[in-house]
């Protein structure tokens, strides 16, 4: 362990495996909730999967609430309507059952519930929360970014971020996943592939490092499964272990995000997405191996390899040869998924639809939130765009 000194938060029980929903009962009635609201979308509770997490309280004395009706419009109304329902009705905790717009507007509901309607404008900002709030579980039921487990939320123009918007409880159970279009498992196994790898390689603390490599293990043991499948023939998956899989990554990198606030592929994938035809995690994972040449020239790179690869094989390939095999399987990776889909997953960001006289203005939004210098940039999006390595340039 290095000697330097370093931080790292994660105030989230993290709960995987099958039968995992079964120990939320007695978590929460540790926490004295008696009365969780359960937060979901109308198209998970069609998918039957709430019935798992009602059987999972049937004998436990807590009594669920289900409000199913989400949406991505509307978000403020529903905060006030919600907020009348978990006072009237006597809640005392939020159970988040979905994706990004449950989890968001289950974490700023907790906001208003814990510390009152007046908190939805004055909590706005970066630490403005300054004590625990109620009681907050998060389950996945398909796919999620991180966000969800992170420390950030953000409806309409009320974003928020603080470490106490994290959930107390995150429990990913098999039974809770049904299917999943197939591009959009690429797309976040991607995202959280390129986060876990660019925090290991950027950071130093031990606690990010043993964090990211036990989510990219479990990335790299479900991208091979995800490869080999069919699945972009079907386009629907109902493979009920790729999914677990890729959310608990995904859980645990809301964790790292929370944690490394100077991630240059998070960012920059996003500018980059806007402008072109690829989602986000695709366009993330096309300039993770420029970034890490940037980032890593002066770093100890070999070490990079070892949650790609494996002890055995990190073992069997020399120092000097360790940082361009990592280069190598990120590039081997994102060139199988553009055979796979018949060229659906592009290989470059001229591939992936961004236009020539879309850098600058990138380069410029991006340089206002790095210290990486614009020139810098602007080379890293230049090789992206044609797939050069940046080392030829």
């Amino acid at each position: 362990m290095e000697n330097s000194s370093f931080e790292y938060l994660c105030r989230t029980k993290t709960g995987f495996g099958k039968n995992a929903l079964d120990h939320l009962p007695s978590d929460l009635s540790a926490m004295d909730a008696k009365k969780p609201f359960v937060i979901t979308s109308k198209a998970v509770a069609q998918s039957g999967v709430t019935a798992h997490l009602i059987d999972a309280f049937k004998e436990s004395g807590i009594i669920l609430g289900i409000w199913d009706n989400a949406l991505n419009d509307n978000l403020v109304d529903t905060l006030r309507d919600l907020t009348d329902l978990y006072n009237n009705k006597g809640f005392d905790a939020i159970i988040a059952l979905g994706g990004g717009v449950v989890a968001d507007l289950s974490k700023i509901l907790n906001i208003i519930v814990s510390k009152g309607p007046h908190a939805l404008k004055e909590c706005k900002g970066t630490d403005n929360i300054d004590a625990p709030l109620k009681p907050l579980v998060y389950i996945p039921s398909g796919i999620c970014t991180g966000r969800e487990t992170s420390r950030y939320a953000c409806v309409a123009e009320y974003a928020y971020d603080s470490q106490f918007l994290m959930p107390d409880i995150a429990v990913i159970d098999p039974r809770m996943f049904s299917k999943a279009p197939w591009e959009d498992m690429v797309n976040e196994a991607l995202r959280s592939f390129t986060n876990c790898l660019e925090s290991y390689a950027k950071e130093d603390n031990p606690l990010i490092r043993s964090y990211a490599y036990t989510a990219l293990g479990v990335i790299m043991e479900a991208l091979p499964n995800i490869m080999e499948s069919d699945l972009p023939n079907n386009n629907q998956s109902q493979d009920q272990e790729h999914l677990p899989l890729l959310a608990k990554a995904s859980v645990i990198n809301g964790y790292l995000i929370s944690n490394c606030d100077t991630l240059v592929c998070r960012p920059l994938g996003k500018m980059i997405s806007e402008k072109c035809s690829a989602p986000e995690g695709v366009c993330m994972a096309i300039i993770l191996p420029y970034v890490l040449e940037f980032l890593c020239k002066d770093r100890e790179t070999g070490r990079i390899l070892l949650p790609l690869a494996g002890i055995e094989r990190y073992c069997a390939i020399p120092d000097t040869q360790r940082f361009g095999k990592v280069l190598f399987i990120i590039r081997e990776i994102i060139n199988d998924f553009f055979r796979i889909s018949n060229g659906r997953v592009p290989r470059t960001l001229e591939e992936a639809g961004l236009k020539q006289e879309d850098l600058a203005g990138i380069v410029e939004s991006m340089s206002k939130r790095t210290d990486i210098e614009s020139k810098a940039l602007a080379l890293i999006l230049d090789n992206a765009m044609s797939g050069r390595s940046m080392t030829s340039s």
